[in-house]
């Protein structure tokens, strides 16, 4: 039928700091983007990510960022944050696209290095970037934990690594490796990272579905890790809660 386009639900997929009032719309339908902006900073521009459908963010007389489905859907947007040098909202670490890096404590815990090692297994240099995940992220990493307590993960090769036990989120942030897609290889430090954690990931698959696996290092070293991971993807850090340690040298009670 010649309105079939109309009645296709797309998928609403964003990275960073936004979160879509819904996750699927149709053509030409609004769709909402709240923004969660740390303190120190604002909104700057927003951008396609690598593989989306060019659309334009607008903002209204509301001051509400929306945008409206094209046809064909492919909707994949991000936002720039910029430092307003004010105290109390982090470090920045701009880099050439001018994307946040860090604003809050769960980036400010994740050092990346500077270029990935491989891409889809051939030797080549990205820049690579993290940005703070969402609420919504944090939200469903803790319910994906929970929903998988007793049996463990599936990791990237399929197979199965445990949860620890009352694991909760440690740090989440998003990754991005710049002008790739597939999967990368880098380096990453998790400067909470301790023996026994596991590193959650979750990413949308060629067919637009959300995937959320465990990720088993390539290599460890200490707190710095090598990891095989997609090119765009939301990352968590989780492990037990720390075990406070009284004068008497016994946990407190």
């Amino acid at each position: 039928p010649e309105n079939a386009a109309e009645i296709v639900n797309y998928i609403i997929k964003v990275e960073g700091n936004l979160t879509p009032e819904s996750r699927t719309a149709h053509e030409n339908e609004r769709v909402t983007l709240r923004v969660d902006v740390p303190a120190g900073y604002s909104v700057d521009s927003f951008y396609t990510v690598n593989g989306g459908t060019n659309v334009e963010v607008l903002q209204d007389a509301s001051g509400q960022y929306y945008l409206v489905v094209p046809r064909g859907g492919g909707v994949y947007v991000g936002v720039n944050l910029r430092s307003n040098g004010t105290s109390g909202g982090g470090s920045s670490d701009d880099n050439d696209n001018g994307r946040s890096t860090s604003s809050d404590n769960s980036v400010q815990n994740v050092t990346v290095g500077p270029k990935t090692m491989m891409v889809n297994g051939v030797d080549q240099k990205n820049d690579i970037h993290v940005g703070s995940a969402s609420a919504d992220m944090n939200r469903a990493f803790t319910e994906t934990l929970s929903t998988f307590a007793a049996t463990g993960m599936l990791d990237m090769s399929g197979q199965y690594v445990s949860v620890p036990e009352n694991a909760e989120i440690k740090d989440s942030f998003t990754f991005t490796a710049d002008n790739a897609t597939g999967f990368v290889t880098a380096y990453l430090e998790f400067k909470n990272y301790k023996e026994g954690d596991i590193i959650l990931c979750s990413y949308f698959d060629a067919s637009g579905n959300m995937v959320t696996l465990a990720l088993t290092p390539d290599q460890i070293n200490g707190t710095s890790v090598i990891l095989t991971l997609p090119a765009q993807c939301t990352l968590a850090l989780a492990g037990s809660p720390a075990v406070v340690v009284g004068p008497t040298g016994g946990p407190l009670v």
